[in-house]
């Protein structure tokens, strides 16, 4: 995605992975920030400032993250 969005246009793909890495860091602080997800057993974090969803599942006391997903793209049944 990164190399992607790079090829277009380079400053706005390193402020989007930046995005994408304080969601993630936030997650760990805070994992019910997120909706709960289309996906069962899931919860999505919406990335601002981005057309990025963050889809994460919480597991005890660790975030897994799943999947960053463009907010248009067909979603997956299952993970």
């Amino acid at each position: 995605m990164h190399d992607y969005v790079r090829s277009e246009n380079p400053k706005a793909a390193n402020r989007i992975l930046d995005e994408i890495v304080a969601a993630a860091e936030l997650l760990g602080k805070h994992p019910r920030l997120g909706r709960t997800g289309r996906v069962a057993g899931t919860r999505e974090l919406v990335i601002s400032g981005t057309p990025f969803l963050l889809m994460y599942r919480i597991k005890g006391e660790a975030v897994q993250i799943l999947a960053v997903l463009h907010a248009k793209r067909s979603w997956p049944t299952l993970f």
